[in-house]
């Protein structure tokens, strides 16, 4: 039927499109603008209509067939799309674009899936028999709705009255638990129950009599569920995407709050501490030490003994109190700290401001105007250069861009000032030198002094331009003796600035936030190939509730490892061990002597540790490897994160799983010849 009529079918569709496309050139190059929007709505019409007809003349062929879903589906989404908007709905609205986008795409992502195990090959085979099994059985389709009603769900039900910083991260944090939790629980469940359920019915005797071998099948069942999860990870990852756009969208608090979104959270930003300048850290702690070995040779050694020789919780007291003595200033005095490495948000910054100048050339300035624009945008924001009158040049909406524009690259200084006893309104004021120009710089063009509060880690932001040609940033904080407060002066006291362990930081960007999603989703989607391979080998040798229980179990503790980890630390201390294998074996030892002394209770608490702590060293910690937190608080998830789960979790763990359902599969006897 296809191919008898598809050539006239093809020559009337290209008939409409050239004779549509040349009246409307004719038409608009003429001067007859009205008319050619005429023809092109009716060539788009008659187009259209023509393409369903064919639709749907051809409908029973298969590709067609996948076509009309996914002209059925645009229509749907159009339609309530366009109800939505008439009603006034635009955030439902938009979301539903955005389900649309990510339901065709799983769409098309089955569809690229079967292309891809099209050849015979053997594993590819039964892949493609595991896809179809998810599909048919509707487990991906419901894992999907579910997936996509969630991230639907999740904007509507965050407050809007809180700052849109918070709404943002609120979203990205439970969004990425939301698809981790139900796609790891799906995928342990499926696997577990794909394999037990074919032993059960006895299909894998059919499947096994082929040219296919017990590995083989396990692969293959293995690759399908891989790649069904790569599909989810990809639709999911691109509707959070579009919905986290649209939250950072919302109404905000003031522009601040939703600069700093744009800054914090929907960016990639890495960290950097600062290093002394004429000292490192460890003379710091060598000349603490020293100080401390003079005053108390008990506590802290002879004079001149190694440091090596301490307890390592007194090493790490010593280093603590050496940082906190750096990091601490007088009144009256001041401190400075040295950040390197930082050439490549200088780089930002300057390309940065070549757009701009690009831009404002485009607006009308001359190239010297521009420069002293964006200068002048750097130091003083209220009123620009004499000679440049902004309203004949530009509208108010292009200023605020450019405005944006030039401002965007900046980098975030991170204290944490404290300070007893504590004053009485609670703050503490400084002023902060860059690179030997104070910031932040006042409406007159002159530096003032930070004011902010203590016991709360605070965000200074700092241009990015300010970083030398060295890529460094030496910032000095000077504390004055005193400072006013309701007009009257107010002496100050010394300020700490690494309360809580938190040591002076900044943050600067070196990535986008989708390409740190992506990341996210890469790492998501190892650890999902791991808990595969763990329910199919568990499926082969177990019944499917045994299985899937002995998975799910699996899956807890490695995704809460550092909690368990800490808990039974706390239920059970050993001491005197810093690695795991020392904790075992300190464990041992003390439960063996806890049993000699009769204590029966503390050897069953350090049994019950020593079980925990085997099960923690066995199973694979997933805490090392969860992106979550760097997504939401705008932090690059490491390469290292990526490449260690790529090498630890998906080669090894699931390659030592892999190998040991392997094994005991090919030993578990299938069937009996009876006589």
């Amino acid at each position: 039927m296809l191919t008898r009529n598809w050539k006239t079918w093809l020559g009337v569709l290209l008939a409409i499109a050239f004779v549509g496309g040349g009246l409307y050139a004719l038409l608009y190059f003429q001067g007859f603008a009205t008319a050619a929007n005429i023809v092109s709505i009716l060539a788009t019409v008659a187009g259209g209509a023509w393409t369903l007809r064919g639709l749907y003349v051809w409908r029973e062929v298969p590709w067609v067939r996948r076509v009309n879903s996914f002209v059925i589906l645009g229509f749907a989404f159009g339609l309530v799309y366009l109800v939505l908007r008439a009603v006034g709905a635009s955030v439902l609205a938009g979301s539903t674009l955005y389900l649309f986008g990510t339901v065709a795409g799983f769409l098309l992502g089955v569809n690229l899936i079967r292309l891809l195990l099209a050849p015979g090959w053997p594993v590819f085979g039964v892949a493609r028999a595991m896809v179809e099994e998810a599909i048919r059985s509707r487990i991906a389709i419901v894992l999907g709705l579910m997936l996509l009603l969630i991230l639907v769900a999740l904007p509507q039900n965050i407050s809007s009255d809180d700052r849109l910083t918070y709404i943002v991260q609120r979203f990205l944090t439970w969004s990425l638990m939301a698809v981790s939790f139900l796609l790891s629980i799906t995928t342990i469940v499926l696997c577990a129950y794909t394999t037990s359920y074919d032993l059960k019915s006895k299909q894998v005797y059919m499947t096994l009599t082929k040219p296919l071998g017990r590995g083989q099948y396990l692969l293959g069942k293995w690759l399908g569920v891989v790649l069904l999860n790569g599909v989810l990870l990809a639709v999911t990852g691109v509707a959070i995407a579009g919905f986290t756009r649209a939250l950072s969208q919302g109404q905000a608090m003031n522009a601040e709050d939703r600069e700093q979104v744009q800054r914090e959270i929907l960016t990639a930003r890495i960290s950097n501490i600062p290093t002394p300048q004429d000292v490192t850290t460890d003379e710091m702690m060598l000349n603490m030490l020293a100080e401390k070995q003079r005053i108390d040779p008990e506590e802290y050694g002879e004079p001149g003994s190694p440091a090596s020789s301490l307890p390592e919780h007194v090493r790490q007291a010593v280093y603590t109190e050496a940082l906190t003595q750096w990091f601490t200033v007088n009144p009256d005095e001041s401190e400075s700290f040295l950040f390197t490495g930082l050439g490549s948000a200088r780089a930002n910054a300057a390309e940065t401001a070549e757009r701009a100048v690009e831009r404002l050339i485009g607006h009308g300035m001359t190239e010297t105007q521009a420069r002293e624009f964006v200068q002048w945008q750097n130091y003083n924001r209220r009123t620009p250069p004499d000679d440049v009158d902004i309203p004949s040049l530009m509208t108010e909406e292009e200023f605020i861009d450019i405005v944006a524009l030039i401002n965007r690259e900046k980098v975030q200084l991170v204290i944490s000032p404290y300070c007893r006893p504590e004053p009485d309104d609670g703050m503490v004021e400084f002023w902060i030198t860059v690179n030997g120009l104070g910031w932040p710089i006042g409406s007159d063009g002159r530096p003032r002094p930070t004011k902010v509060a203590v016991d709360t880690p605070q965000e200074l932001s700092l241009p990015a331009w300010l970083i030398n040609e060295d890529g460094e940033l030496l910032v000095t904080i000077e504390v004055p003796p005193v400072r006013l407060v309701a007009g009257q002066p107010v002496a100050q006291q010394a300020i700490q600035f690494n309360r809580k362990d938190q040591v002076p930081e900044v943050f600067y960007r070196v990535g986008t936030f989708e390409g740190n999603l992506v990341k996210s989703m890469a790492v998501l989607w190892v650890r999902l190939a791991f808990l595969a391979m763990l329910g199919l080998a568990l499926g082969a040798l177990f019944t499917f509730p045994v299985a899937s229980l002995i998975g799910l179990m699996v899956y807890a503790v490695a995704a809460f490892s550092g909690y368990l980890s800490e808990a039974v630390s706390d239920y059970a201390s050993v001491g005197g061990a810093d690695t795991t294998w020392g904790v075992i074996t300190a464990a041992f030892g003390r439960f063996f002597a806890a049993l000699g002394e009769g204590q029966v209770f503390e050897a069953f608490k350090l049994l019950i540790r020593l079980i925990a702590q085997t099960a923690l060293l066995i199973v694979p910690s997933f805490g090392e490897f969860n992106p979550g937190p760097n997504l939401s608080e705008g932090k690059a998830v490491p390469s290292g994160m990526l490449y260690g789960a790529v090498l630890r979790v998906g080669l090894l763990w699931t390659g030592v799983v892999g190998l040991i359902g392997l094994i005991l599969f090919h030993r578990r006897e299938l069937a009996k010849v009876t006589a």
